[in-house]
């Protein structure tokens, strides 16, 4: 009897040994499991989710971030969906690409690097141009425009007006019986069923921009400025006030080219602003460069050579005033601009339910 109570306790013991592994693998792997389960519970962040690939989430939070502040109330939701589509398809590639060891190819490697810093130092040049704050004086501007007025002939014909648009032909007819070159605005800003149509300074349209109908209503007007219509168009009735036709290759006016101007002198002061930058930097600088040493077809002018080996200590400040007298770069001729605000419609006009007269003058 002791004999089968030994044998039992020992194929107990032996039962043990061999089921212990067993349940202490099974222990970890639930350890492992809820460490795993509460570690994506710290990485999912919070708000509502958007897209997801593995690990990497897409927040609604973050999708309106990426949006440019001045584009926030035009984007539409299918421009909205096809940007999550490519976050989503990128995340797909990048995912796999670092699953498949490409980012630690030494070719990779290098090519992230440079990446790294092209990103690193044009960010400090845009922070350094923020910074100097330099602005545009209305004297540099018409210094530029007159040293360069060859450069801003245009190249159509254009037209200065502004609109006023109503649903109803008997509305446009009694605004065209009442309305003063004095009242124009306030009219539009009242009535017009586009008010933006009317600005403080008028844009200049390319004419051949303009619906037909319209168009040659304008053509027909020869004494400026002047108050022309209804005339009948697809989103409704036109009540115009004409205040300037411009004919192509005369010289643009400073109003038609202001901004164009004020892009090229900011351009010519960030590029001073840069070479300053660059040369405050580099006067600190350990830098070597043995020119004599790069290959390449041609021997390298004395003026190249001399800009990288010396040093320049003393820096100049860049001013708006002194951009003007800078080396201006060759530039195509301007061509004038459409309206920035809601454009004229470009449809062909609807039938007037009612007789318009000829274009008044």
């Amino acid at each position: 009897m002791d004999i089968n109570k030994k044998t039992e306790c020992r194929r107990r013991s032996v039962l043990r040994a061999a089921t212990l592994p067993c349940v202490v693998s099974a222990l970890l792997f639930t350890i492992i499991a809820a460490s795993c389960q509460h570690e994506e519970i710290q990485k999912r962040p919070e708000g509502p989710i958007v897209a997801r690939v593995g690990n990497d989430y897409l927040t609604l939070a973050e999708l309106k971030e990426s949006i440019p502040p001045e584009y926030s109330d035009v984007i539409t939701r299918d421009q909205n969906v096809l940007y999550v589509r490519q976050w989503i398809n990128t995340e797909i590639l990048y995912q796999e690409a670092i699953r498949l060891g490409i980012d630690q190819e030494p070719v990779i490697k290098a090519r992230l690097e440079r990446m790294r810093k092209d990103l690193l130092s044009t960010e400090l040049m845009s922070r350094s141009a923020s910074a100097s704050n330099v602005e545009i004086s209305e004297q540099a501007i018409r210094e530029y425009y007159e040293s360069n007025r060859e450069q801003f002939v245009r190249e159509y014909n254009v037209v200065r007006y502004e609109d006023i648009v109503v649903p109803d032909v008997n509305v446009a007819f009694e605004i065209r019986r009442t309305v003063t070159h004095e009242s124009f605005k306030n009219v539009a800003k009242t009535h017009s069923k586009s008010p933006e149509g009317v600005s403080e300074n008028a844009p200049y349209v390319v004419l051949d921009a303009i619906p037909p109908k319209l168009r040659n209503a304008i053509i027909t007007t020869t004494v400026l400025p002047a108050i022309i219509g209804p005339y009948g168009a697809e989103d409704g009735f036109h009540v115009m006030r004409v205040t300037g036709k411009y004919d192509k290759g005369t010289i643009a006016s400073i109003d038609e080219v202001r901004d164009e101007i004020i892009s090229r002198l900011s351009s010519i002061t960030q590029k001073g602003e840069t070479e300053r930058l660059i040369s405050e930097i580099r006067a600190r600088s350990d830098v070597e460069f043995n020119v004599d040493l790069i290959p390449g077809v041609g021997a390298v002018t004395p003026e190249t050579s001399k800009q990288d080996t010396v040093k320049q200590d003393t820096p100049k400040p860049t001013t708006a005033a002194a951009a003007t007298a800078a080396p201006r770069p060759t530039v195509t001729p301007i061509t004038p601009r459409p309206a920035p605000t809601a454009p004229r419609p470009a449809v062909p006009p609807a039938p007037t339910p009612a007789p318009a007269p000829a274009a008044e003058e």
